[in-house]
This record gives structure tokens, C-alpha cells and sequence, in this order.
């Protein structure tokens, strides 16, 4: 693991995204192997984090 994503990971933890921050790695490898441009790479965090707030929402609610 490089030391940038480290520091990521370390900027998602201090914004209380730590299970952003631990899938940060693999993600990454994925869009490394894939080739995703940029803005695909945000939209899969993006979804990933979409997925767990609505997981969040639907457990408070119970």
C-alpha cells in the first residue's frame, strides 16, 4: 500500500468513513485493473456509500 492511500484512508477515518477508508484498497485495485477514468472511480464510492447509508436508515428506523 502506497503512502497516498494511507493518507486517504487516513482523512476517511478523521471523517468518521472508517469502512470507506478499509475498502479504499481494494477499490482502488479494481479501478486500476479496470481502467476506470476518475469520475467512474467517485461513482463507485459514491455508490458504496449511498448503499450503506440507506443500510444506516433502515436499521434506525427498526
Amino acid at each position: 500500500m502506497t503512502k497516498t492511500v494511507q493518507i486517504l484512508q487516513e482523512y476517511f477515518r478523521h471523517l468518521r468513513m472508517s469502512e470507506t477508508a478499509n475498502e479504499l484498497p481494494p477499490l482502488l485495485r479494481n479501478a486500476e485493473k479496470m481502467s476506470w477514468t476518475y469520475q467512474e472511480f467517485l461513482q463507485k464510492l459514491e455508490k458504496n456509500l449511498a448503499k450503506r447509508w440507506i443500510f444506516k436508515l433502515q436499521n434506525t428506523r427498526l
